[in-house]
């Protein structure tokens, strides 16, 4: 199986993004792929976590970065990015999808026109197969309005839309707080359940 190299970013922090990273490994790790994630934001949340079968290593800085993704052999390797486009920019020309979880809430679409244009200039720079896919992340069925903003934010990415969306549930910061993906502490859960859908996803934009 060839690697596939996953950027997430969103410039904006709290919007779900180191939590993709690990339950998406997770997720892939489960049915037995290997999966290593390059934890590149200078918070360093990824490293806390244990996820059987995924290997997490921390960098710091673009030449540590190359290093690790370049010497990664798992069929998956995932850049949890920092919260700065300035920062992520090495690493989208690493990649071969950049995923964009996104809240369906007022104001996350800014910045997006200059991710698009880092985009752009990877393609055009020797990456002309780079994707970009914005995943609905931290999606609250209770809050009538963010069934707008979806519907909004799929009609501004279109086919760049995935059709997956992970629900807002409390159950994720229990998981966190056990240093745990929540695909192994409640597997039985609507989180766990649309990350394996998110993974499944996933998998045919590889194939």
């Amino acid at each position: 199986m060839a690697r596939m190299i996953i950027a997430l970013f969103n410039q904006k922090g709290g919007v779900g993004k180191t939590t993709s990273a690990i339950n998406l490994a997770a997720a892939l790790a489960q049915s037995g792929d290997s999966v290593t994630v390059v934890d590149a934001d200078a918070q360093q949340q990824a490293v806390a976590y244990e996820v059987p079968g995924a290997r997490i290593l921390g960098v710091e800085g673009q030449a540590e970065l190359a290093q690790a993704v370049g010497e990664a052999k798992s069929d998956w390797v995932l850049i949890d990015c920092p919260p700065s486009l300035l920062e992520a920019a090495p690493a989208v020309p690493l990649a071969d999808l950049v995923l964009a979880p996104v809240p369906p809430k007022f104001g996350d679409l800014s910045g997006f026109a200059r991710l698009r244009e880092t985009v752009d200039a990877a393609r055009e720079r020797g990456n002309p197969h780079l994707q970009l896919k914005v995943l609905v992340s931290m999606r609250d069925s209770r809050v009538g309005i963010q069934a707008n903003y979806e519907a909004r934010l799929r009609a501004a990415f279109g086919s760049e839309m995935l059709d997956t969306v992970i629900p807002r549930a409390a159950v994720f910061e229990r998981a966190a707080d056990a240093h745990q993906a929540v695909v192994h502490y409640a597997p039985s859960s609507p989180a766990a359940k649309a990350y394996v859908a998110l993974a499944d996803e996933i998998r045919k934009l590889k194939a």
